[in-house]
């Protein structure tokens, strides 16, 4: 057992233990609140002004300080347990006269056991001593003062932190915290770090006022090594730079001026998203019961109507999205069918434009998004040519009467014939078609026995030429050519002189005569109301139903003593007019189509013999009266009926009427372009007017709906000369069809001027007016023929202008042996002048109209026009025109040797120019299957005529390494030369044109590439860009000819029945066979 100090001895240790511990803590407190003042003074000093030091690091180092002082001022002391034997010791040293008797105490007290009786006695010696007290282990004066310190350096330490928080700003602590912040330097580069396209070049810009400081770059690729260039001076002083060029992967930069270097730039390269090909596949509508069309490079789109093509995009790289813009609003969203490849199928109702937005994962989008064209061909209705009878006509009852006729179609033709009506019968329709395969024209005859029909004079049948192209919702008027006439003529006629308009019979005659002419114009008007009524708004149809009633009225009372069955047929006409209503007039304008017939016959019936004489001759003599009624009669025609002539036997007509029709469409432009401008300007003014002024705004719309129904039939009467006109066939095709949408949009411009929709008619009359300008810059280019007979006279033009220029030379010639007199010699000075002035006025002249027929020929003659340019500029480097004016100064000067040998090179420019026009001439082709065979002829002579059968056909082109290069270096352009000849010869809608203007393109991209690459192209590139797509179209150039010589009669019929060696012979005896009947 431990004994028990006494307790007069414990107390006084327990209270120094206190004293030591209360100042123990109050020193340590003491000590760490200085040191957190002090660190926390120091740290704010290092963040305010060591800015090129990161925060963090202060920071850092001021909380592991922090950490250190209150582990050793505040932890341990707290830790440290003060013990008994120091407690004794302290006490001994204050009362030395105990001679170390406490520490015996207290070391007897915790020590192990020992004699009892020594523990007492030195336990009874220290009860016994009364002095025993704790000595005072601080000054309370001083504790006080310590206690007064410490919570001062803690108060300021708070203080100091608050301020400091509320003084600093923290956003620019944060921004410096992990980051020093770099000293700015005294110059500044542009564009830093970047991001450039593949490919591109990137400036870099320094600007800085050390002029006389060196100034470099160094950059290098990813992975790859520095270099290092000078920074060229720029146009202003204080601006240097350096371009990088081609910059194929991410690049770092940087930039040093004398000893000042930049940061590392980066220039990060991105490739945007590119398309690489287009492929489409043409799905036409069922009824063409056409084949699917692949066409792998393609870009415009030229299809019929409800035709679906199936758009494949092959893009550079992945994509997160594709579409086609359409008419740069709508978008279709395309499928990804595979990494690179983009697909949807568009359905082609109507003309406009897509284009490709591409989008990759990035967000990046493609830069240049090329508009390609969408044409919708409408399937017209089939084209009848009828070749006889020329017209109306006349036979006796026993006559055969032959009909002729020809049909072309756009794509198919299911059936053909002929169909009659014989006045108050029913319609008899005759099929002619004996084809079995596919066609897309026909020519067929057929001989009518009118014995068999049971005939009477004073009958007539209608006829004409029906035929279907399968189209569906085609109405059955759409199917019919022109409506004819054949009269019934009595077998004797007896010949009278009409002398005069007097008389009772030749005047109740002449009276027949005109009831029976208005009666026909009737049934033309009603047939043609009947087939261009769908086409027609309801204003425009019920004006032109009510003139045929009108016309209808004035020829029934133009006829004296009527029968009842022609008054009934008469009254059947109105009447069934009155019914046609808008919305379904088919079926009552046919009822009106057979009374107006049968009228017609009953009119032809009650026709006397003489009369009928007199009739035949005011037909031969092309009278027709000069009545009020007539004239009303004839405008009744709503669709202008072509007159069938013989084809136009100049190309002076043809050109005459081009121009004449030119001149007339100039007027309508004019026309309809003030009706715009006067759209415009009441538009703008409608909103600000008063009401009276409104009444006057309301009077001009009025008159600019007159003005625009006026200008549609000026454009109908013009459509209608053009139809019966004498103009190319081709041209003038063309100029209907776009004179036809012009007429739409001014039918629609003048319902919306109805609807009193201004803005919509604007647009719509805007569009017109494109239209209209568009067939005067049709009509002005010139056709095949034109332009053939053109070159012809530019030739005759260079001929007589050389022979201008010999003579010439002759004159100087004979001048320099000449001796006579003064007078002799200015005459003939100004002779020579006077022919020098002429041949070089000839000379403009003719290079003017050579650049005339040039850009007027473009379009029918591509590649002599083409060549043709070439030659002009050509000639106007050789300086002929100023070398002929030069010549006048040696003529003035009497130089005649000088100027004869002068005159002699111009002469022999003039030679070499119009051998290279002969050339040029050569290049003119005289119809499509030429310029097909030309143009097979440029790409034959691409592929060197190596190609084989089977695999075989691609086995041409540049292969081994040598050839590739040197194509690369250069070859490559010749293909572009011929590949550009091709495609000028070609017509512009024709698939194979467009391939190849693919390949040029893609030709002209691996040229690029090896330019700034130096890499010579692999032989797959070449043989999947041009070689595979180029061979391909020129086998579908091949099937083309075969296909056109065949509708030419060309082609030698089966030729896998001939034997090899006998081909060419039979093929050349069939040619000869065909012209020869020609």
């Amino acid at each position: 057992m431990i004994p028990l100090l006494p307790l007069k001895l414990e107390h006084a240790i327990r209270e120094v233990a206190a004293q030591f511990e209360r100042r123990r803590r109050l020193q340590g407190r003491l000590m760490f609140g200085a040191v957190f003042l002090g660190l926390l003074i120091g740290l704010c000093a290092v963040v305010a002004f060591a800015d090129r030091v990161p925060v963090i690091v202060p920071v850092i180092a001021f909380l592991l300080l922090v950490f250190g002082a209150g582990y050793k001022w505040l932890y341990v002391p707290q830790r440290t347990v003060v013990t008994r034997e120091q407690i004794a010791l302290f006490l001994d040293a204050h009362h030395p006269d105990l001679e170390d008797l406490i520490v015996s105490t207290v070391s007897l007290h915790g020590s192990t056991p020992v004699s009892e009786w020594m523990t007492e006695q030195v336990f009874q010696q220290v009860r016994e001593l009364s002095a025993i007290q704790a000595p005072p282990v601080i000054d309370l004066h001083i504790l006080k003062r310590v206690r007064r310190a410490v919570v001062g350096v803690w108060g300021l330490g708070a203080v100091v932190l608050l301020v400091a928080l509320w003084q600093v700003n923290l956003g620019d602590i944060a921004g410096r915290l992990f980051f020093a912040p770099a000293l700015p330097l005294p110059y500044t580069v542009e564009p830093g770090d970047a991001r450039v396209r593949r490919g591109a070049h990137q400036m870099v810009w320094v600007t800085t006022d050390l002029m006389g400081a060196s100034k470099a770059i160094q950059w290098r690729p990813s992975g790859g090594d520095w270099q290092t260039a000078p920074l060229e001076p720029g146009e202003a002083g204080d601006v240097f730079a350096h371009q990088l060029r081609d910059l194929y992967a991410d690049t770092e930069y940087q930039v040093q001026v004398g000893a000042y270097r930049s940061d590392v730039y980066t220039l990060s390269v991105w490739t945007p998203p590119e398309v690489v090909s287009i492929g489409l596949l043409y799905r036409y509508p069922d009824y063409l019961e056409m084949e699917d069309r692949d066409v792998p490079y393609g870009g415009d789109i030229t299809a019929p109507e409800g035709t679906v093509v199936v758009v494949s995009v092959t893009v550079n790289k992945e994509l997160e999205k594709a579409s086609l813009v359409l008419d740069g609003e709508k978008e279709m969203a395309l499928k990804k069918s595979d990494d690179a490849l983009w697909e949807g199928a568009l359905s082609i109702t109507e003309n406009g434009t897509y284009e490709v937005a591409l989008r990759d994962a990035d967000g990046e989008e493609n830069e240049y998004a090329r508009a390609y064209k969408i044409t919708a061909k409408v399937d017209q209705p089939p084209r009848i040519q009828v070749r006889f009878p020329r017209g109306d006509d006349e036979a006796t009852a026993i006559e055969e009467v032959a009909f002729g006729f020809s049909i072309k179609d756009d794509y198919r033709l299911t059936d053909y014939g002929l169909q009659y009506e014989v006045a108050g019968r029913d319609p008899v329709r005759i099929s002619l078609k004996t084809e079995t395969a596919r066609i897309e024209s026909a020519e067929g005859e057929y001989p009518m026995a009118l014995e068999d029909l049971e005939l009477a004079a004073g009958d007539f049948i209608t006829w004409t030429v029906w035929a279907e192209d399968g189209k569906p919702g085609r109405s059955e008027i759409e199917t019919l050519g022109d409506p004819y006439f054949l009269e019934i003529r009595p077998f004797e006629r007896l010949y009278r002189q009409a002398v005069s308009n007097e008389g009772g019979q030749q005047g109740q005659g002449r009276g027949q005569r005109g009831g029976a002419e208005g009666q026909k114009q009737v049934i033309i008007a009603i047939w043609n109301l009947r087939k261009g009524a769908s086409g027609m708004d309801w204003e425009e149809y019920d004006e032109q139903k009510h003139a045929i009633i009108e016309a209808q009225e004035n020829v029934r009372g133009s006829v004296r003593n009527t029968a009842a069955d022609l008054e009934a047929e008469f009254a059947g006409v109105v009447e069934a007019l009155h019914e046609a209503s808008f919305d379904d007039p088919d079926a009552a304008l046919a009822r009106a189509w057979g009374h107006a017939q049968r009228a017609y016959r009953y009119l032809l019936q009650r026709r006397p013999r003489e009369s009928e004489v007199v009739q035949g001759r005011q037909r031969q003599r092309g009278g027709g009266g000069g009545q009020a009624q007539q004239r009303e009669l004839d405008g009744l025609e709503l669709a202008q009926r072509r007159d069938f002539r013989e084809e136009a036997s100049t190309l002076q007509q043809q050109l005459a009427e081009t121009a004449e029709a030119q001149n007339k469409i100039e007027e309508l432009t004019r026309r309809q372009a003030a009706i715009n401008e006067d759209v415009a300007q009441l538009i703008s003014e409608a909103e600000k007017l008063e009401r009276e002024a409104r009444e006057e705004a309301e009077r001009r719309l009025e008159q600019l709906r007159e003005a625009q129904r006026q200008t549609m039939d000026a454009l109908d009467a013009v459509n209608g000369e053009i139809a019966s006109g004498d103009m190319d066939p081709q041209q003038a095709r063309r100029a209907r069809e776009q004179l036809e949408g012009a007429r739409r949009q001014m039918n629609r411009s003048a319902q919306n001027l109805n609807n009193d929709q201004l803005q919509r008619a604007r647009a719509a009359g805007n569009r017109a007016l494109d239209a209209l300008r568009d067939v005067q810059e049709q009509l002005g280019n010139l056709s095949r023929g034109a332009a053939a007979e053109r070159m012809r006279m530019l030739e005759d033009n260079m001929d007589s202008l050389r022979a201008q220029q010999r003579g010439l030379v002759a004159q100087a010639q004979e001048q320099q042996t000449q001796r006579g007199t003064l007078s002799d010699s200015e005459r003939a000075l100004s002779e020579m002048l006077e022919g020098k002035q002429r041949t070089t006025d000839q000379f403009r002249d003719m290079m003017e109209e050579a650049s005339a027929l040039a850009e007027k020929a473009a379009e029918s003659q591509g590649l002599m026009a083409q060549k043709l340019n070439d030659w002009l500029r050509e000639t106007s480097r050789e300086g002929i025109f100023e070398d002929m004016q030069a010549g006048d100064r040696l003529v003035r000067l009497g130089a005649w040797q000088a100027s004869e040998t002068h005159e002699r090179g111009v002469a022999e420019k003039l030679d070499q120019a119009a051998e290279k026009l002969d050339g040029v001439a050569q290049l003119l082709v005289r119809d499509d299957l030429e310029a097909l065979e030309r143009a097979q002829e440029r790409l034959e002579s691409v592929m060197g005529g190596e190609r084989g059968d089977g695999d075989g056909r691609f086995g041409w082109g540049p292969q081994d390494p040598d050839a590739l290069r040197r194509f690369a270096e250069g070859g490559f352009r010749d293909w572009m030369d011929r590949l550009r000849e091709a495609e000028s010869l070609l017509p512009t809608d024709l698939g194979v044109r467009q391939r190849l203007t693919g390949i040029r393109e893609d030709l002209a991209g691996i040229g690029r590439d090896y330019h700034r690459k130096g890499a010579v192209p692999q032989y797959d590139l070449i043989f999947e860009r041009a070689i595979k797509p180029l061979t391909l179209s020129a086998e579908e150039l091949s099937v083309l000819i075969r296909e056109r010589k065949g509708d030419y009669g060309l082609s030698a019929g089966k030729t896998d029945e001939i034997p090899e060696q006998y081909r060419a012979r039979v093929a050349e005896y069939f040619k000869a066979l065909t012209e020869n009947e020609k």
